[in-house]
């Protein structure tokens, strides 16, 4: 346990799982009552749930009907099994399905399933599965899903026996908790001062965590946050986490974030709409990017999301029969981690105060969109352009822990600190087009100070000495009469009685869910909004041993009849004039106006009171909090720290984007050595080129230097400043953008390490732990084909398209290499070409062959649902004396088993790239001790036409198994080093991958997806189309004539007349 309070909560829940069975009789029914009106709710009878298939990947439509007849099942019955026993059986409610913090109700999320496993090998032509074969009889998706369980437990058993894995358990909300951590690490208190949670009293105290033996980590190799950027937001989860990661630059320390929730139509913008800033700017300020996005692919397949999210396809269950989400799981890293020259550095970022301001005005008002409602169109917005801006997932505490995590990071090369926030708050406050800036000023500079990022002289400790912050003794209230000493932030204490709360929301509060919540301090004509509450049902009453005000919390939350007690923060002049009054408000968003507004129509005011109505507020110098702990006092203003020193410097140029974007890098090398000095103020010629996805090499005269940037860049043109009498040089190279072979164009597949190697942006696989697929009949591996040829763009088919020239470009490597993978496809199932497991990889222009791939198998790999061509691959560069007489006995034995793929000058060089990254990502065995990398320091050890390109340390190693064991292949296969080739994909968020998706709608995938047009039915057992327009579909000639006086109306030929069949 990370804390005691987890213990008791765990405790609190396992004692009501055990007495369940002796409820209150009529506690029982309430809660049969409630599941089966839920039951009701979600288990609609036409209803085609295609997320509960979304886990076969490309085989979803395989899938589709029968997960989604399996899910309505399940919540109709209560189990998946389709047993008369067992359904007699299931009469029983799941009690961890009705206790929460919500209290005892039955309220599961709506789409409860389980769905965790991998279907994909459940509906794909199995030849050999790890976990076992699928069973002739009974359901094969929970015939797989048994399966993988027994296997994922007894993998975990086995762990837990040898001690290699430990788990940590935490109650409470993630984003208190990673900042309870950090400080925890920082200091070593185990009581940070944070709300365990929203609605909860419970203060985090890491007292189990301090005293854990062995010690517990506090710098992790990986931070998995799951699907918390739809509930959270990304930003607050990209502030929260990075410094919870390991420092050392070599640990390759990633963050996952994961996204279900579709945000826009244009997967191109929508990315970075969450992130409310570009990539490269981010990335300059956090040292984060996604790993994908600087590498501009990915070995991991979304292209099963992108085709079944597509409108047309949606269409063709109808309005209102599917429902649509995107899932989009993202590797984020240090974006110049992947450059061996880089290795063991820390770079550290400057900018000009200026400049950040600008940029940082610029996140503010992404992340604060919904404040501008009165510009925003209102109603007549698209209905997820409504629903996008009703998100609420940032405040001003979020936009003050950006301002502290890049002030931890980010050096100003000219200003200071408080001449950024004094520009950006003056530029905010001169924003037109968000009219309530003026009220939210004083909460952003509440913010800035109790975050630690800047203090204001109205909260100093001697505020009160000026008189302009502070009203005359005739006009004051006397709330702070008679203390001794007045703080410059104080906390104000609201009680709201429940019975106000039932009149705005009306019938049952717990029904509400949790609306957004701000208050307004007013008095004369200001208002200051306050956006950071905390709220708790429950009481404020004196403590029996002190005078101190406590929160008594209610155990029933909002299903109790308790008052919601809500406290914050506010300057302490903000509350002593006369007539001041508090309100508790809703949020302005889109949902709250639309839904509120006549029944709160004075500002959608929930309840207001006076500060000097004392059974409603009450004004403290500290926030109340439950007996048993300590009271939260505002953290004394201290100044923040230095960023940490390093002597590796990068400047960011800001140009474009209304000065918000980041394009430009500066590194400025400064001569130490006298000898040199002397060279440069003699007038040495000074050169620069690029060695490095993100480093240059700087020449003077005969010296060279290697300089660093903090993100991959363009450097074939760098402009050079030098100044010879100040003895220092500055190189500025343009950002890396994805249309330029730069930045990982130049090792687009990094290995690292030093001895035990590894690939930076390939994932890695357990070959013998995958499934093999059958693949006796092809037609079965349809999918295989559309999984392979989607590995390209739009804009890259156009250019496979297009004419030989252009294509053999430096540019278009990347083009040709995937189009050669999906060559290995089509061969090894023979689909329209010669069938062939033995592929040559030839350098077309110099007519030589430098690699024989022979192809064990095609496996699922099931996590990143995709495919990798389980593979021997034996070098043929300086070894073809060898080599050329035994291909030649092979292709006399058998004239068609070997093919040739011909690779042009740059894609021939991509694949000597990536054999190495291919191998790694799969290698079961230890480099030894002479290894060729380790000698040579460098991989592949050559790119030359005639030069060994890969180490020899693995060949013959696991390749005993009987798919190796073919005739002709004996003698090659003690050369070979196994390999796990796979597609890589173009990015959804970068450029459209999926663009033409007619063949998908009028091909076989249109006829075994969707509904009758006239009774809804799924088919007998396929759909037949209309003819004329092929969007009209039947399950049978009756339906279809019956339709047809309605359908004549709207039938017209498709616009595309691309009918392939998929």
């Amino acid at each position: 346990m990370v804390d005691t309070k987890t213990l008791v909560e765990l405790r609190f829940h396992w004692n009501n799982y055990a007495n369940f069975t002796g409820l209150p009789l009529d506690r029982m029914n309430k809660l049969h009552t409630k599941q089966k009106e839920l039951s009701k709710s979600i288990a609609v009878e036409g209803l085609t749930m295609i997320s509960t298939s979304r886990s076969a990947g490309m085989l979803w439509n395989e899938a589709l009907y029968h997960l989604s007849d399996m899910f309505i099942h399940y919540w109709k019955t209560g189990t998946t099994s389709t047993e008369v026993d067992d359904l007699q059986n299931a009469t029983n409610l799941n009690p961890t399905f009705c206790y929460s913090r919500s209290g005892e109700t039955f309220d599961p999320h709506y789409g409860t399933f389980p769905q965790g496993f991998h279907f994909g090998p459940a509906y794909a032509p199995i030849a050999e599965d790890p976990v076992g074969a699928l069973p002739e009889i009974g359901s094969p998706a929970i015939n797989k899903a048994k399966q993988q369980f027994v296997a994922w437990c007894s993998a975990f058993r086995a762990a837990r026996a040898a001690d290699a894995i430990t788990l940590r358990f935490y109650f409470g909300d993630p984003l208190p908790f990673c900042h309870a951590l950090l400080k925890f690490k920082v200091t070593g208190d185990i009581a940070p001062g944070l709300f365990s949670g929203a609605y909860r009293a419970a203060q985090i105290t890491l007292d189990e965590l301090a005293h854990s033996s062995p010690a517990a980590p506090l710098a992790f190799d990986v931070i998995d946050t799951s699907s918390l950027v739809d509930h959270v937001g990304l930003l607050n989860l990209l502030i929260a986490t990075p410094n919870l990661l390991k420092p050392e630059p070599d640990s390759q320390s990633v963050i996952y974030t994961e996204s279900i929730i579709q945000s826009g139509k244009d997967f191109t913008k929508g990315f970075q709409e969450r992130l409310c800033t570009d990539i490269p700017t981010f990335a300059a300020l956090f040292g984060l990017a996604p790993r994908s996005y600087v590498s501009t692919f990915t070995a991991e397949s979304n292209v099963h999301e992108l085709i079944f999210s597509h409108d047309k396809v949606q269409s063709l269950f109808g309005p209102g029969k599917g429902h649509v989400q995107f899932q989009e799981r993202t590797v984020w890293t240090n974006p110049y981690g992947g450059d061996s020259h880089t290795s063991g550095k820390r770079l550290r970022v400057t900018f000009e105060a200026e400049n950040l301001a600008v940029i940082l005005l610029g996140i503010y008002d992404k992340m604060l969109e919904h404040e501008r409602v009165s510009e925003s169109g209102g109603p007549r917005l698209p209905p997820e352009e409504l629903k996008r801006l009703s998100w609420v997932n940032y405040n001003r505490e979020s936009v003050a822990q950006l301002f502290k995590t890049v002030q931890s990071r980010v050096e100003l090369r000219a200003g200071v600190w408080s001449d950024v926030i004094s520009k950006f708050l003056q530029m905010a406050r001169a924003d037109q087009r968000r009219p309530a800036e003026g009220a939210n000023y004083r909460d952003t500079v509440l913010q800035l100070h109790l975050t630690g990022v800047m203090t204001f002289d109205e909260l100093t400790p001697n505020w009160y000495d000026n008189p302009g912050y502070r009203p005359g003794p005739e006009k004051r209230t006397g709330v702070l009469a008679g203390w001794k000493e007045i703080p410059p932030v104080v906390c104000v204490v609201l009680t709201v009685p429940r019975q106000r709360l039932t009149e705005v929301f009306g019938g049952s509060i717990e029904n509400v869910g949790t609306p957004y919540l701000v208050c307004c301090i007013q008095y004369r004509q200001v208002a200051h909004n306050i956006s950071v509450l905390h709220a708790v049902w429950g009481r404020v009453i004196k403590s029996q041993d002190s005078d101190r005000m406590v929160i008594e919390e209610d155990p029933s939350g909002k299903q109790g009849h308790s008052d919601l007690i809500v406290s914050f923060w506010a300057p302490a002049r903000t509350v002593e004039e006369l007539d001041t009054t508090v309100d508790l408000r809703l949020k302005p968003t889109m949902a709250s106006v639309l839904t509120y507004y006549r029944k709160l129509p004075q500002l959608l005011e929930v309840f207001t009171a006076k500060t000097t109505d004392k059974n409603h507020v009450i004004i403290l110098p500290y926030r109340p909090t439950l007996s048993s702990e300590p009271a939260l006092y505002p953290p004394e203003w201290k100044n923040p720290p230095d960023p940490d020193f390093s002597k590796y410097q990068c400047h960011a140029i800001v140009t474009e984007n209304f000065g918000q974007s980041v394009t430009s890098l500066l590194v400025r090398f400064t001569l130490q050595a006298l000898d040199e000095r002397l060279v440069l103020l003699q007038g040495a010629s000074i050169g620069a080129k690029q060695i490095g996805p993100c480093t240059m090499e700087l020449k003077i005269g005969s010296h060279t230097h290697s300089l660093f940037y903090c993100y991959p860049i363009q450097g074939r043109d760098p402009r050079i400043r030098i100044a010879r009498k100040s003895g220092y040089i500055e190189v500025i190279v343009p950002i890396s953008v994805s249309s330029d072979p730069s930045g990982y164009f130049m090792n687009p597949f990094p290995v690292l390490g030093k001895g035990a190697y590894t690939p930076w942006n390939i994932h890695h696989i357990n070959l013998d732990r995958s499934p093999l697929l059958d693949t006796t009949i092809s037609s079965k591996l349809y999918w295989v084909e559309h999984l392979c040829k989607h590995q390209l763009s739009v804009p890259e088919k156009s250019i496979q398209d297009g004419s030989e020239v252009t294509r053999q470009q430096a540019i278009h490597a990347r083009v040709n290499f995937k189009s050669s993978i999906h060559s290995l496809a089509q061969h090894y199932l023979g689909e329209s070409v010669q069938q062939s497991r033995v592929i040559t990889l030839c350098d077309k222009d110099k007519n030589r062959s430098y690699a024989m791939l022979f192809i064990g198998g095609i496996r699922m790999d099931l996590a990143s649902m995709t495919i990798a061509f389980d593979t021997a691959v034996v070098p043929m560069s300086n070894n073809e004396n060898l080599l050329n007489p035994l291909l030649g006995l092979l292709q006399i034995e058998n004239p068609d088993s070997v093919v040739r793929i011909l690779t042009g000058t740059y894609e021939t060089i991509a694949w000597k790239k990536a054999l190495p990254a291919f191998i790694e990502r799969c290698r079961s065995w230890s480099h030894k001790p002479g290894c060729e990398y380790r000698a040579q320091s460098r991989i592949p050890l050559s790119i030359d036409s005639n030069k060994k390109f890969l180490c020899s340390c693995g060949q013959g190693v696991g390749l005993n198994a009987p798919q190796w064991n073919i005739p002709g292949w004996q003698s090659f296969i003690p050369l070979a080093t196994r390999a796990a080739i796979c597609p890589i994909f173009s990015l959804s968020y970068l450029e459209t991958v999926v663009g033409n998706i007619d063949e998908y709608v009028y091909g076989r995938l249109g006829t075994t997806i969707g509904n009758c047009q006239t009774c809804g039915g799924r088919g007998k057992p396929n759909l037949e189309m209309c003819s004329r327009c092929k969007r009209a579909r039947y399950c049978s000639r009756i339906c279809q004539r019956a339709d047809w006086p309605t359908h004549k109306k709207s039938c017209e030929p498709p616009e595309s007349s691309n009918e392939r069949v998929v």
